[in-house]
């Protein structure tokens, strides 16, 4: 079982997510957190079990699940990511990739967002912005949604922005990548994508939800050849396409059934929404 944690969570929500990765045909909303704590351990009894809980912010929230996985000395193991030295147990610091990695991973993303793949004659160019992305997966990624909207002969500006920042901190280079793809998404996306602070840090939204909210919201640009909810998928696809959000679920017949964004990004939203005085968040456990 997968289950993301991040800075603000909800135990029961947590339990659940947990659950429906063992048991994906039940259905245990009704019940309340001690129920839930004890299904799920009755559920991993005897049975070997490998449980990831991503992005993991303080010992409280392990405190809160552990009670949860039985230690039956069958090789059982549960491994925690956290941006925080020495949550729990024994640590494995992750490094950085290295300039070959780096420019693979671009070169990956590239082929994707780029038909025909990257353009050859711009490995110089392309190894220079890998180079000065520090090692970093996210912004690698990120980069490459620009790159692939932009004309070829704006690479340049690009690979200037990032050798300007090459030298401040991780978490600052992520944040100046961010917005420069921010200021890069056409006027009709950024709302779209600001939107995304109204949901809590790495919940999965339903994707009939989201484009339903778009359009309530005026988000949607009414055209006479295409619907509303072509259009609104439309967007969605288009930041996907960017690297901005991410696809979760897929539907039975095809397509988008959940997305979600990184939490960085989440970050990064909230803080242009409220710069923007764009909307007013009233948060609760579930919603």
């Amino acid at each position: 079982a997968w289950c993301c944690i991040s800075q603000v969570y909800c135990k029961k929500d947590l339990l659940l997510g947990i659950l429906a990765c063992i048991d994906p045909k039940a259905q245990y909303s009704e019940f309340d957190e001690d129920d839930l704590a004890h299904k799920l351990c009755k559920h991993l009894r005897k049975q070997k079990y490998l449980i990831v809980l991503d992005d993991i912010w303080d010992i409280e929230a392990w405190n809160a699940l552990k009670i949860s996985f039985p230690d039956d000395t069958n090789g059982s193991r549960i491994l925690l990511t956290s941006r925080h030295h020495g949550i729990i147990g024994e640590s494995h610091h992750l490094r950085p990739l290295d300039e070959e990695e780096s420019w693979e991973l671009l070169q990956k993303k590239l082929s994707i967002t780029i038909e025909g793949g990257y353009p050859v004659e711009l490995s110089v160019l392309g190894r220079q912005i890998a180079k000065n992305c520090n090692g970093l997966p996210l912004s690698i990624v990120i980069i490459s949604g620009i790159l692939g909207t932009l004309d070829q002969g704006r690479w340049g500006e690009v690979a200037e922005r990032l050798d300007s920042n090459s030298k401040i901190g991780a978490t600052e280079q992520c944040k100046s990548i961010l917005e420069l793809s921010y200021i890069h998404l056409p006027d009709h996306l950024k709302p779209c994508l600001l939107y995304f602070s109204a949901f809590r840090e790495d919940q999965e939204i339903s994707v009939k939800r989201l484009m339903l909210l778009w359009m309530a919201e005026g988000f949607v640009r009414k055209k006479e050849s295409e619907s509303l909810e072509k259009l609104a998928e439309g967007y969605l696809i288009a930041l996907i396409n960017r690297s901005l959000v991410m696809e979760g679920q897929q539907r039975s017949i095809g397509g988008v059934k959940t997305c979600h964004i990184h939490d960085l990004l989440h970050v990064f939203c909230l803080g242009k929404a409220k710069d923007q005085n764009f909307l007013h968040l009233i948060r609760g456990c579930d919603g």
